[in-house]
């Protein structure tokens, strides 16, 4: 089986010595790139301080006797790629005395050698500007792709950076406003209760009946709880949040049912507690009470009372549901279609 290292040094045949034949390809290929590291070094300073041109053209002429005449452009690539502007016009214009004096030397020589080294200094010099051609170019690309994906994420960010801001702003007053009304609100709520049972207590006392407390703690709760409500609205109004209710509704008791419903249980409350006092107070009824509420007929009268009560609250019940309740609504339209059809029929 053949040795792989043989086919590597075969880049090395020809000219070179046999020393170099012999050595690995990784450390001919150290010493390539330590040489070639060297020249660019030697052409690495200002311009102003001179440039020993023989001694640059000595050292690269024992290059090429020992690397057969090859040109290890990657490490002049990798030099110039660490220069800037300034140590670039320093470095190209060391190495253009170096070109001028080969073209004023070598240029129209017979000798081999001397051709050879007048080609090897061009190549050189052709290679160190396409480097920095190239840098300048990825260098360019590289602003020009930064500002580009730069320009194309505000492009895409800023839009929802701004919807998201104004949703935060929306969020954060409505937040503040909610509280700040629910204190006020509560606070001021549970005050004027607490104020309210106060000056019952007199009231209790003389009359000697729970009813004007409930009374007014109903009528209390119903203003409470619609106060809160319409405040509640009108925030979400003002600061355009998603309103809490259902897209198909077709009425404002199918958009917000529970306030409805409160209202409904606390009219009806009312409405109990009212009668009760009202009748108490100035003796509606009375002989009709006073006939029902005999020994004989009291029973009768709880009950026809407690019917009469669930029969009308269950009615208005009925007919909050139905207003409610988007399903009630379809048996009309399908009957109200067949009629329609049937009377196309007859028609046709």
């Amino acid at each position: 089986m053949a040795n792989p290292d043989s086919s590597k040094r075969n880049f090395f045949s020809g000219d070179g010595s046999k020393e170099l034949n012999s050595i690995p390809y990784s450390e001919a290929v150290s010493r390539m790139e330590n040489s070639v590291a060297e020249l660019c070094a030697q052409l690495d300073h200002s311009a102003e301080d001179g440039m020993n041109i023989d001694a640059w053209i000595t050292l690269l002429e024992k290059y090429i006797a020992e690397n057969s005449n090859r040109l290890y452009y990657s490490t002049i690539s990798n030099y110039v790629f660490q220069m800037d502007e300034l140590r670039f016009s320093d470095f190209l214009s060391n190495l253009g005395k170096v070109v001028d004096y080969a073209d004023h030397t070598y240029h129209g020589s017979k000798d081999a050698k001397k051709k050879n080294l007048h080609r090897t200094i061009i190549k050189f010099y052709d290679h160190a500007n396409l480097a920095h051609q190239q840098q300048v170019t990825f260098s360019n690309k590289r602003e020009t792709l930064r500002e580009d994906v730069k320009n194309e994420v505000n492009t895409m960010l800023e839009p929802k950076v701004s919807e998201i801001n104004k949703e935060m702003t929306s969020q954060l007053v409505g937040l503040i406003s909610i509280f700040t009304a629910l204190s006020f609100i509560v606070f001021g709520g549970i005050s004027s209760l607490e104020n309210m049972v106060a000056s019952l207590q007199g009231t209790l006392k003389d009359q000697q009946s729970v009813l004007p407390v409930l009374i007014l703690a109903v009528a209390w709760a119903f203003c409470m709880m619609n106060l809160l409500f319409g405040f509640m609205y009108f925030v979400i109004r003002i600061t355009h949040l998603s309103k809490p209710e259902d897209k198909n509704a077709k009425n404002a008791i199918q958009r917000y049912p529970i306030v409805f419903l409160c209202d409904y249980i606390l009219i009806a409350l009312f409405v109990l507690f009212g009668g009760m006092w009202f009748a108490k107070k100035n003796g509606v009824g009375k002989n009709i009470f006073d006939y029902l509420t005999e020994q004989n007929r009291s029973t009768w009268t709880f009950w026809g009372f407690v019917v009469l009560f669930i029969a009308v609250f269950a009615f208005a019940g009925w007919r909050l549901w139905r207003w409610y309740s988007p399903k009630a609504e379809q048996p009309k339209a399908k009957g109200t279609t067949e009629k329609e059809s049937g009377k196309e029929k007859k028609k046709a």
